[in-house]
């Protein structure tokens, strides 16, 4: 049964919305190839899709699933204002020919695909499914969610705080030097003994809440702590109500 996943990410300097079925990574088929199927607007430099372009997309992937059917599986949507790609891993690179014939006939979109053999799931593993910090990224999304909900005005620059959690002091401290170039100031260090990353620290930065600057911080320090054997625990901010004291 498919887990779909959903993140925002860039994809060369681009905004684009990522969907992606976690399961495919324990799914121990034979799928040696991936097939790739692009649709954009037709007008060339378009900034978006038609409305009768974006009514076309979900009928052209139920015709690529129905035309690869058992021997292939769709894994992945990454979404771009003008283009959308389709993701699929299949058991025999043969298939893309039912693919591009569909390709071929399409009147309302520009459509193209291709394939290359990726036995290893490169494709899947590396660019498709979120590691910590796309993770992330969609918790971002749902901290800021909440907190409009609750009457934040996110827009106002406020203390975000960070915490991280690392296996040895000696990771933690190399982070916490790792950290202050990065724009972070390093807080209250402690050690949680129930822990198997006892070695907690604080990070602290000043930013609104909005997504991409959010993102752009806890990607930052993520991608430090990894480099330690660390982990992301918790992120929490200063609440600052709208048309409230400051």
């Amino acid at each position: 049964m498919a887990d779909w996943f959903a993140y925002d990410w860039e994809v060369r300097g681009v905004p684009a919305h990522f969907t992606v079925d976690l399961s495919f990574a324990e799914d121990g088929g034979a799928y040696a190839a991936l097939l790739c199927v692009s649709c954009a607007a037709r007008r060339e430099g378009a900034a978006a899709f038609s409305f009768r372009e974006r009514r076309r997309l979900p009928r052209l992937l139920e015709r690529c699933a129905a035309l690869l059917g058992r021997q292939g599986r769709h894994v992945a949507t990454v979404a771009l204002p003008a283009q959308v790609h389709y993701y699929f891993y299949a058991a025999d690179a043969r298939l893309l020919v039912p693919l591009y014939e569909l390709c071929t006939g399409e009147s309302v979109l520009r459509m193209e695909c291709s394939k290359a053999d990726e036995p290893e799931r490169q494709t899947y593993a590396r660019f498709l499914y979120p590691d910590a910090a796309k993770r992330q990224s969609a918790a971002n999304a749902a901290f800021i969610a909440d907190r409009l909900a609750r009457g934040d005005d996110v827009a106002a620059p406020r203390r975000i705080d960070l915490l991280f959690r690392f296996p040895t002091a000696s990771r933690r401290a190399a982070f916490s030097a790792a950290a202050v170039p990065l724009g972070f100031v390093a807080g209250r260090a402690a050690f949680d003994e129930q822990s198997e990353l006892p070695y907690t620290l604080a990070l602290h930065a000043n930013a609104p809440l909005a997504h991409a600057a959010l993102t752009v911080l806890t990607t930052r320090a993520i991608r430090a702590a990894e480099q330690q054997q660390g982990a992301f625990d918790a992120l929490d901010a200063a609440f600052l109500p709208k048309n409230g004291p400051r």
